[in-house]
């Protein structure tokens, strides 16, 4: 009787410790498996006023591109005119060649819902680039960023 005491005495408070490390490695271990956000930066570049130049990066990992991120500050000089997969127009993001302003994309503009993408899937080492256009009557830097999600261990 007094090693049953003695037992419960000992494994009583073990329990709850074991139960918040069972819990702790199921969640961690549906954290590893979820998608995760992830930011591809483009260089800035400078831009002569009126010229269209493309900006191009290449991402290490499959890259599902979510928003595409430019500086309220140099938004009004610029104009998004397409996202490129190696070099070519694979789904535009206008609806015309005019483009659109590059202040759509600022960090403080509506976002897409997580879960649309911007554009598909981008697998690695694959050119992602930016055709954008001076509009303003001066030369200017254009910088950007994409926000997307990856699933390294995953085929998005």
């Amino acid at each position: 009787m007094t090693s049953l005491i003695i037992a419960l005495i000992i494994a009583v408070p073990i329990v709850p410790i074991l139960w918040k490390f069972l819990l702790y490695m199921r969640a961690r271990r549906a954290l590893k498996d979820a998608p995760r956000r992830y930011f591809l930066g483009f260089e800035p570049t400078l831009v002569r006023a009126g010229e269209e130049v493309t900006i191009e990066a290449r991402p290490q990992i499959p890259f599902a591109v979510e928003r595409l991120l430019v500086p309220s500050s140099i938004g009004g000089s610029f104009q998004i005119l397409d996202i490129l997969i190696n070099g070519e127009s694979v789904n535009s993001i206008a609806l015309s060649e005019l483009g659109l302003p590059a202040a759509l994309f600022s960090e403080n503009s509506m976002h897409l819902s997580p879960g649309n993408n911007l554009v598909e899937t981008f697998r690695p080492n694959e050119l992602i680039g930016i055709r954008v256009k001076n509009v303003s009557e001066r030369d200017a830097e254009f910088c950007a960023s994409m926000i997307g999600r990856s699933n390294a261990t995953e085929d998005l």
